[in-house]
């Protein structure tokens, strides 16, 4: 719960900064500032035993909400820019490491495996995927057909927490 309020705080903190502070005629400066407040919630949170995660995942969501607006247009581009290609860099070193973990555990050979559990978990998951999204995305495109899809963008848009309100 604190680090909940610790992230909306954040988040909060500074949409006022960026909304006193006119940074628009530099953009560097503005981004930098951005970019630098989005990620220091995590170390302050971390060094009282509050879950930095969950604090920069509220501190994004508010931030998104309140501090996106006070930005000039380039550097909302280039923030969303840098963002995505951060995300996407972590998540290809996560998967990486992950995937090739199993070659450091030190096995030679496949004896302590269990090849039927693996196949029966795999098809687990594929199962439990397509029950979720199969429905989720049929619900989506009737949102969109009933709505007539104003904006051309996706409904799922409007239904994650993270989207800014229009």
């Amino acid at each position: 719960l604190g680090s909940l309020f610790l992230g909306v705080f954040s988040g909060m903190i500074v949409a006022l900064l960026l909304k006193h502070i006119d940074m628009r005629n530099t953009q560097l400066l503005e981004l930098s500032l951005y970019v630098l407040v989005m990620y220091m919630p995590f170390f302050f949170a971390d060094s009282i035993g509050l879950s930095g995660i969950v604090t920069i995942l509220f501190t994004g969501m508010s931030a998104k909400r309140f501090a996106k607006p006070n930005l000039s247009e380039e550097t909302k581009f280039e923030a969303d820019v840098l963002f995505r290609i951060t995300s996407h860099l972590a998540e290809t070193a996560i998967f990486l490491e992950l995937g090739l973990s199993l070659f450091g555990l030190g096995v030679s050979s496949f004896e302590g495996f269990y090849l039927h559990f693996i196949a029966w978990a795999l098809l687990a998951c594929l199962v439990g995927r397509a029950c979720s999204i199969y429905p989720m995305t049929f619900i989506s495109n009737m949102i969109v057909a009933y709505e007539g899809d104003k904006d051309d963008s996706s409904s799922l848009d409007y239904v994650s927490c993270m989207d800014e309100p229009e």
